[in-house]
């Protein structure tokens, strides 16, 4: 048995407000959505080996009724790793809230840390050379 691909599915309160944030923002392309146009309920996501889908709460809790309740963000974070987070961090840092500036761990990275649309918790990373 192995595991091919993880790909995080992200419950979102208003789907044009996510599509800017990692669209025009963050760099990612649209490879499909439900439905083919706007409004969508449904999309999935990707920039170059980092893909993620954004669903509309109306939608999810059709699937998941458990999700109804459930606020955006919860207790998720994702940590993406690229190769250089200078360059994106000088591209967003006049256009967003950071919730941690760039900084430089003990564990070798240099990362930084912001909050999406909905309240998810995004922290980008590479490591010190």
């Amino acid at each position: 048995m192995q595991f091919q691909s993880l790909t995080p599915n992200l419950m979102v309160e208003d789907m044009t407000a996510s599509l800017h944030f990692y669209r025009e923002l963050l760099g990612f392309q649209m490879l499909m959505s439900v439905p083919e146009n706007p409004p969508f309920q449904w999309v999935m996501l990707q920039k170059e080996q980092a893909a993620l889908m954004l669903q509309s709460r109306e939608s999810i809790s059709e699937e998941l009724p458990q999700f109804r309740k459930l606020p955006c963000g919860a207790s998720l974070t994702l940590f993406i790793k690229m190769d250089d987070v200078g360059d994106l961090y000088q591209s967003l840092k006049e256009q967003i809230a950071l919730i941690r500036d760039l900084q430089e761990t003990f564990y070798g990275m240099c990362e930084f840390t912001v909050e999406d649309p909905n309240g998810y918790i995004l922290t980008f990373a590479s490591e010190i050379k």
